[in-house]
């Protein structure tokens, strides 16, 4: 049987087409389904430690493994040491109406305030899923994306360096509570948007704006009395955590393959 002298060109037309849609149905950017990144997002305050913060930034690890062209998932982990001093506890102390109280002598003398700073570090580990908007042109991992996903932390007070003002007391005293301190854990929910543009083949940069919404609802009470040092910085741990991670914004640069 002789072929018709058009069917060599229409199937020569066809295939291209075919192969591209093959090749659409694939996920993952120029074939790349893995994205390995190092992600740094400030713990921005906006007090007398923003500087401190901003050069002492929470630096994070990041895989992400695109299961479709519009999805994929990722799991993050880094750990930062960092501080806050008593202008944090001032407002910690000032937004909840909190006291505290140290026992001297056999009776409880109320703290009037602070000088110093209360160092401590943070381990984070997350997972996400992303969305990526394919009518705005993106595949996954590449492009404009929606990420949902559950972050938890693992803090401890390292050190306290904080010298107490005692009502009445004309003397600092420092370290009544003795340092024992306790690891806490903390989690959050994830809303992230963000964009990932590659800057070649395999190289890309991201950047992201998170909304978090702190499972602790800031851990504390308002008008509550504390008669233990190590309880009351917890909890302003606690809550000064909740609030930096409420809002966030994030720069990565990464290698995918």
């Amino acid at each position: 049987m002789k072929l018709k002298p058009y069917i060599l060109p229409v199937f020569l037309l066809c295939f291209p087409a075919a192969n591209a849609q093959v090749e659409k149905s694939v996920p993952g950017f120029l074939g790349s389904r893995n994205a390995v990144s190092i992600k740094v997002m400030p713990n921005l305050t906006f007090d007398s430690e923003f500087f401190t913060q901003l050069v002492n930034p929470n630096i994070l690890v990041s895989y992400e493994r695109a299961v479709s062209r519009r999805s994929s998932f990722t799991i993050c982990a880094g750990r930062t040491r960092s501080l806050y001093s008593d202008d944090a506890v001032l407002r910690f102390k000032n937004s909840r109406k909190n006291e505290l109280y140290i026992t001297k002598s056999g009776k409880p003398v109320q703290v009037i305030g602070r000088e110093g700073y209360l160092r401590y570090k943070n381990t984070t580990f997350s997972i996400a899923k992303s969305y990526y908007s394919l009518k705005k042109g993106s595949i996954a991992p590449q492009g404009k994306f929606f990420k949902l996903g559950l972050t938890f932390n693992l803090m401890k007070v390292e050190e306290d360096s904080f010298l107490y003002q005692l009502r009445n007391e004309t003397a600092k005293i420092s370290n009544p509570g003795g340092n024992t301190y306790k690891t806490l854990g903390m989690g959050s929910a994830n809303f992230e948007f963000g964009s990932k543009r590659f800057i070649s083949t395999h190289l890309f940069f991201q950047k992201a704006f998170a909304f978090n919404v702190p499972f602790n609802l800031w851990m504390t009470s308002k008008y509550h009395t504390y008669y233990n040092v190590e309880d009351y910085n917890e909890t302003n741990l606690y809550f000064l955590t909740s609030i930096v991670q409420t809002l966030n914004v994030s720069l990565a640069f990464g290698y995918a393959f």
